[in-house]
């Protein structure tokens, strides 16, 4: 603030400090410097993050892979990485990595979780993991919460009053953080198929849910808001103009949402 130059102008970029190191490109490559203006790390990244708080970790590039690096520069894992999620409170102090197409959780010292696939983070607490094939969930202790039985999951959503889509014998189901089943037989419409719809006043959630074979739509408090009356049923669709397609008797017709007959398919 007096007008002293603490940092020479070398640099072709630079970024702000986080946690005590900004990174800086030279000569097209990234590293970091401190505050007094001492190349803690060369230059020799592709691309380089900042340091996060409370751990003096960076997420660094080099030839379109991403590794994680300490403040000394060592690499806690080696630039082979698709992407990165670096440890966040969410994440309970573990990484998420991209690896050929898969996800997993690494801890700080770089080593690997068991499981052979992750999804996302700890929503409601709980994790999706796959091993050996089948899909679970566990605590950020690693104790496995509910069972790894499942051919396929999603996370826990607080949209839908905190449970999550579970795939069981083709069927989808949902369950709530104990592992229990909620009465229906058969769920239809992941987390990303529910409309935003709005019903008296309210924004609601619908998705399509089956109760001895018949379908109707509940919204994300669990209410029935189109009664179990059709023999099929589809989530509501923003490019079919906000309506479901159902099936009754045979026939195909497209409602609205709040079940009313539109048109015929």
């Amino acid at each position: 603030k007096t007008g002293k130059e603490i940092i020479s102008c070398k640099y072709d970029k630079t970024w702000n400090f986080y946690a005590g190191f900004a990174s800086v490109k030279l000569n097209d490559k990234w590293g970091y410097i401190d505050i007094t203006g001492k190349e803690i790390i060369p230059c020799k990244y592709d691309n380089a993050c900042d340091f996060c708080k409370g751990f003096a970790i960076a997420k660094v590039e080099l030839n379109d892979k991403w590794g994680i690096i300490d403040k000394t520069g060592n690499e806690i894992t080696p630039c082979k990485y698709d992407d990165i999620e670096l440890f966040d409170k969410k994440l309970y102090g573990l990484a998420l990595v991209k690896l050929n197409g898969k996800c997993h959780y690494i801890d700080k010292k770089g080593n690997r979780w068991k499981y052979e696939e992750a999804d996302g983070r700890f929503d409601e607490g709980l994790a999706p993991v796959m091993l050996n094939g089948k899909w679970g969930y566990i605590d950020c202790h690693k104790d496995e919460v509910i069972p790894m039985k499942y051919e396929d999951v999603r996370s826990f959503n607080r949209e839908l009053q905190g449970l999550a889509l579970v795939k069981l014998n083709g069927k989808w189901h949902y369950i709530d953080t104990e592992g229990n089943r909620w009465k229906y037989e058969e769920a239809d419409g992941f987390i990303e198929g529910l409309d935003p719809v709005k019903l008296s006043g309210k924004w609601e959630g619908m998705a399509p849910v089956m109760l001895n074979g018949k379908w109707g739509y509940i919204d994300k408090r669990k209410n029935e808001v189109i009664p179990l009356q059709y023999d099929d049923a589809w989530s509501f669709n923003q490019q079919l103009q906000g309506l479901a397609k159902v099936k009754l008797n045979g026939k195909e017709f497209f409602i609205d949402k709040t079940g009313k007959y539109v048109k015929d398919v």
